[in-house]
This record gives C-alpha cells, structure tokens and sequence, in this order.
C-alpha cells in the first residue's frame, strides 16, 4: 500500500521572552469556538477584505493549523470536541440535533469538562451548546460544566435571543436552567464576552480554568433577520458592497474584538503566561446565501453541509507560551477529534488514561445542582426583570407578533426561495435565476418524520437553514439501506468492534480498555509543540447512510461519494477578500492593526514580537494558491469522486479514471471505517417541546415523560 508523508511546513517568527514565568501548575484552557466561520474569514488565510487583528495576532504568534479538519455541521463537530470520537461512533452523524427533539449526545459519554474536572480544573461554558436538553441530564452542568451562561439550540435572535425553527418560536437564552429573559436587546458576542471576561477576573488563579467559549458568530440568525449587528459597527464596513457581506463583517469584527477583550483579561489577571488558547471554526463557512449567511471559503470548494473542503476544512490556530515551536504554520494533519486527548495531554495528567469504559462511562460523580443564588449573576436579591411580562413592549416580541409581521419573508423562505441577490458563485450553475433558488415541488409529503402534519416537504431545499424552518432528509431511502431494518435505526453490528488508528488503518479494539483505544482523537500536543511529523495520516470527513454521502482523506487522496442539496452547492464561492481582486475599496493587509489590538499587545506584553515582515511570510504559507490544474469533472452522485487534495485543494481535478487502484484501495478503506460504525440518534420531532408549552421559551420537556 502506498505510504503518504505529511511533511509540516514552518516560518519561525521572531520573539524575544522578557520577564515569563509561566506557572507551575495545570495551564488555564480557553477554547474559543467560531460558528459557521468560513475558511476564508479570518486575516491570516489572506483575507484583506474584513481586517481581524486579534485573531491574526494569536496565529502569528501561535501555530497556524493549516490542514485543521472538522465536520460539516455544527451538532456533529460540537460532539467530537467534547468526546475524543468521530461522530460515526457516538450517533451524531446525521444533521443537527433540533430543539423539540427527545435526545442529545448519548449519556454514556464521558465528555472533557469531565475529564478535567477530575484534574483539578474549574469548568465553565459560554454560548452555544447544541448537544441536546429533551431532558436535564443533557444539558451543560449535568455534564462537567459548572456554569452556563448562554442557548440550547443551533442559533438565536443576536438581540431578542429567540430561536426560531420547525415553525416553533421561544426564547433561547439560559443561566444555568434558568431563562435570561432580562438579557433581551442585549447583543450576543457582547453578552457572552462580557460573560468570559468576569469569569477569568472572578477565577481563583490558584485552579486551572477550563473556558468553552462557543459564539453565537457568525451563524445567521432567524431566518426573518439573518445577518445582525450594532449599528456602529453596520456604519464601519458600508463601504463593502454586497449589503449581506457588509453586515457579515460587522458581525465578525465583534467577533475578533471578543477575542482581544478575553486575551487582554488573561493578560490582566496574569494568567496568559500559563494559558493554552485555541480558536477554530466548527465547519466550513455558510458561503453565498446558504444558510442566508455570507461566509467565504474561497478558493475552497463547496459550503458548510457539504463535505468538499469547503465545508470540512475550517480556520483553525493554537496559541501557547508553552508550546516550544511558535509563529509557524503547521501542515500536519489535525482533526477536531484531537482536542480531546490533546488538550488532556497538555494539562500533564495522564494517570486516568487506562481507566476501563464502564468507569468512564457513569456519571456518579456530575456535579450536584447548586439551587441557591449565584452571586457572579446577581440573582440573590429582588430582580426588576424576572419574566417575559418585565420587559417593556416584549409583547412586540413575542411569536404572536414576530411571525404575522415577517410573513411573507418567512414563507418565501419556507417555499425554497432564498431572497439573496448576486449570490458569489465563481461558477455559473443553471439552477440559479436572478441570485434566488427557485422551488420545485418534490415529494412534498413524503417526510416519514411529519406525521399528520401540513408541513410542506421538499427534499431539495429543506436543510438551507438547518436549524430554521426546516430539516434536511436528503437523498435519503430508509428502506434502501440494509443496515437500517424497516428504515428504523436499529443496529446489528457491535459498536466500536473496528475504528481508525493514527494510521487511518482498520484495527480490532475490542480487547483493549484503554482510553487511548476508545477515542478515535490522536493527542497532537507534542507534534504540534515540537512540530514533528504527525502520526495522523488519515481524516474520516464523514459517512451519513443516511443522506448517502462519505468522504475519505488518506495522505494526499482524498475520496468523495454523494452529495448534498442535489449538488446545488458543489460549487466555488466567493468573495476573495483580496485588495485588487474583488473591489477597489478593499484596503490593504495593515499588519499596525495586528501589532495595536488587544491581543497583539497582550502577546507582546509577554515578550512576543510581532514583526510585520514575518506576519506577512506566514500568511503567504498559511493561504491556499489554486494554481491552473486540467479540470476533470466530477458527480459523486453518480461516481466516487478521488483528488490529489495536496496538489489540488480545490477539488477540480477527478482522478478517479486515471488511478483505479488508489480509488479502490480507498473505498475498501471506507467500507472497513463504516463498518465501526453506530446508528444515528436522530429522533422524531415532539411537538411537547414547543417553547409556547413553555411561556414562549425553549425548555426541557421530557423530565415528566416516562
């Protein structure tokens, strides 16, 4: 079998340590997850168009992931983060988990907040979760963390904080179980980083911190208003011309002044010295109207749900005065499953390695709910605002109001038409008229998951806001699959027998207890750190038998079998971002932005030297070139779809012809991969948990049902 080197490719940037001392002690971990950030939305991949200094400033000075894959949405790549497994090994493959479904991630995963509580470290969450709430064990402080401050579901109202999906409407927005109903009109970056900020001043700096900060940005909001952001920062970017991309830039330039405001607090609280910070998008970039957002991965192929490059290769850096190589871009493969063993091994404990799954697997020891005031929160005495009815003209809030007064929009949305003009698409594609997406009636009630139910069905179109109005079921056959019996989501193949080795071979791991053995993650801290080749040579992107799509990368060959949407996002989409290229109003890369933001004068406090010539070499090697390639056409419909992805990253070049054997031996590959793996936990829809039920607020609904 042919063997594949990924050789790291390096920059060394300039830095000179003035007076750090790092601590004893476990590091702080900071992990900072973007939602729906594109590939091509951050400075340090070439972007010039929406300047992000405090990103750019801990990737100049950190390491640049640039081969850093994670999964096509939001539920399954949350899961891999959390659990060290592929999402094919815990039933988190097939799309999103929707708030009025009765499940979540399986309970009997040991999940990271748990992990590292049991080495010491205080765990809080911030943000989104979307791993479940049907009952209260599946919710953050039922499993490791010990607060939350944030939504259950996959998006919000950035101001009023209601989530809007499956024609269901409510608040979304929690501390703890408890609704926030006093946070509306409030925007979200700046809820959740004013929420981070006072956790890192108010942390005893004698434990170690473990802070999940998962934004609400950049994901579009409810689908009536997708795109929000203050005012002020709507004025700074109106000189980009398409409106949709001007309001997706004010959103992310909150986004990369939360980063600054959270690195400046560690540097306050003298806590920088001894934090590992990571900061990643969850999948690819919501590009050129998908999900009504404006996200950009080019040059990159394909949009988030899709698993073209576009939609599994996300924006991925690591920052760490306690890594030994620093200011490079590493090119070694890096899946989101490696944070788990990798942050764990970072933490310097690994006595609990080799702890069997029963032990892992109970959850004696969650943390006891604490039903008393929480001081931080200021709810020990008398609040002014307690419910919904406090808030001055909420009842303009409210479903009754939103819905009539957004009904047309809505229904256009519902209908498959998407009113976003001039979408990017470097490629014209016939199904595109006048920059909308015209609806085609198709099987309209067909979806088993509807029953008695006037929900219209349309399998082309349902999933464009995959936690809006609708649910993708794909180009799905229940009944075609013999691993389903009578398309129910019973499973006859014992979980875990095969899986994935850090050599992407196939490996019985029934005999072995060993933590190690039981997550597919690989512990990457001493490659990274050391840059030294990594042991990781192969990315499993998915395999959903459900949409009938999988996608295999093995070295340089990457494999791709069906797609989403019909191939209605197959394409390559903009914009560039590049001064000179798309506009003449797009400025120049300034690197004095990188040098005077909050993290870059942080980093530099530290002794970190930003030097603008280095910046600019690591941004060269960070960027992706497609350089002219014979194009071969491809229809993973039709035909399994093989790329040299090293030397054709934007997937226009179909080897499948021209190497039979590779694309064999890669599809025995994946054949023995699928074989690990579990069924999906999707559930019915419950209309019990729709948040009028509730007083208008996602809730849990099923702790009464037996």
């Amino acid at each position: 079998m042919m063997a594949f080197a990924v050789l790291p490719l390096a920059f060394t940037l300039s830095m000179v340590f003035v007076d750090l001392v790092a601590s004893s002690g476990p590091p702080h971990i900071i992990f900072i997850l973007a939602d729906d950030l594109g590939w091509n939305d951050v400075g340090f991949h070439g972007l010039d168009q929406i300047p992000t200094p405090n990103i750019d400033a801990l990737a100049y000075s950190g390491i640049i992931l640039k081969n850093y894959y994670t999964v096509q949405l939001c539920t399954p790549s949350r899961s891999a983060i959390m659990t060290g497994k592929h999402p094919i090994h815990t039933g988190m493959q097939h799309n999103v988990l929707y708030g009025c479904e009765r499940g979540g991630l399986p309970l009997s995963e040991k999940i990271l907040p748990q992990y590292l509580k049991e080495l010491g470290y205080r765990t809080r969450i911030v943000g989104k979760w979307h791993l479940g709430f049907y009952k209260k064990e599946y919710t953050p402080t039922f499993r490791g963390f010990e607060s939350h401050l944030g939504y259950w579901t996959g998006h919000q109202d950035y101001f009023d904080h209601s989530a809007e999906e499956m024609k269901m409407w409510g608040l979304d927005m929690r501390r703890d179980l408890e609704p926030a109903w006093d946070l509306h009109g409030k925007y979200s970056t700046d809820v959740f980083t004013a929420e981070a900020v006072d956790i890192i001043h108010n942390h005893s700096t004698d434990e170690p911190l473990f802070l999940y900060l998962a934004h609400a940005a950049t994901h579009s909001a409810n689908p009536y208003e997708p795109l929000q952001a203050p005012d002020h920062y709507l004025n700074i970017h109106r000189h980009i011309e398409d409106f949709k991309r001007s309001k997706f830039a004010a959103i992310l330039h909150k986004l990369d002044e939360s980063v600054g405001k959270v690195v400046e607090a560690l540097e306050q609280r003298r806590m920088l010295s001894n934090s590992i910070i990571v900061f990643v998008s969850d999948n690819g970039g919501a590009a050129a109207g998908f999900n009504l957002n404006a996200a950009s991965n080019w040059p990159l192929r394909g949009v988030k749900n899709t698993l073209w490059e576009g939609g599994v290769r996300g924006a991925g850096l690591i920052w760490s005065p306690l890594l030994e190589s620093r200011g490079i871009v590493a090119e070694q493969y890096v899946h989101v499953s490696d944070w788990l063993p990798t942050l764990l091994s970072a933490a310097k404990q690994n006595s609990f390695l080799n702890r069997t799954n029963s032990e892992k697997s109970t959850h004696e020891n969650r943390i006891p709910r604490n039903e008393n005031c929480i001081p931080r929160y200021g709810n020990c005495t008398d609040e002014k605002i307690t419910s919904k009815s406090d808030i001055p003209n909420y009842v303009n809030s409210t479903v009754e109001n939103i819905i009539p007064r957004y009904e047309n929009s809505i229904l256009r949305y519902e209908n498959g038409t998407h009113e976003y003009n001039s979408p990017r698409i470097e490629n014209s594609n016939t199904r595109y008229e006048n920059g909308t997406h015209e609806y085609n009636p198709k099987n309209e009630n067909s979806n088993p998951r509807y029953e008695n139910s006037t929900h219209e069905y349309n399998p082309k179109y349902e999933n464009r806001y995959e936690n809006g109005t609708h649910e993708y079921n794909g180009p799905k056959n229940e009944n075609s699959n013999p691993r389903y019996e009578n398309g129910t989501h019973e499973y006859n193949i014992p979980r875990l027998e095969n899986s994935i080795n850090g050599n992407g071979t196939s490996e019985n791991r029934s005999n072995d207890n060993s933590y190690q053995n039981e997550i597919d993650g690989i512990d990457v801290w001493s490659v990274l750190s050391r840059n030294e080749p990594s042991k990781r040579n192969t990315i499993l992107h998915n395999i959903d038998d459900e949409w009938q799509i999988s996608a295999l990368t093995k070295g340089k060959w990457k494999l791709v079998k069906g797609h989403t949407y019909n191939g209605q996002w197959d394409g390559w989409y903009g914009p560039s971002g590049r001064h000179g290229i798309d506009d003449n109003k797009t400025s120049p890369y300034d690197t004095h932005l990188v040098i005077n933001s909050l993290a870059g004068k942080a980093v530099q406090n530290l002794g970190f030297t930003l030097d603008p010539s280095a910046m600019r070499k690591l941004r060269d090697a960070a960027s992706i070139q497609c350089g002219p390639v014979k194009e071969v056409p491809c229809e993973p419909q039709i035909a399994p779809c093989l790329f040299d992805i090293k030397n054709d990253p934007c997937e226009k070049n179909n080897l499948a012809d021209r190497y039979p054997d590779v694309l064999s031996q890669m599809e025995k590959e994946l054949a023995n991969i699928n074989r690990t793996a579990v069924a999906p936990i999707n559930k019915p829809f419950d209309k019990g948990g729709d948040p009028k039920n509730f007083d208008h607020a996602w809730s849990i609904f099923g702790d009464d049902l037996k």
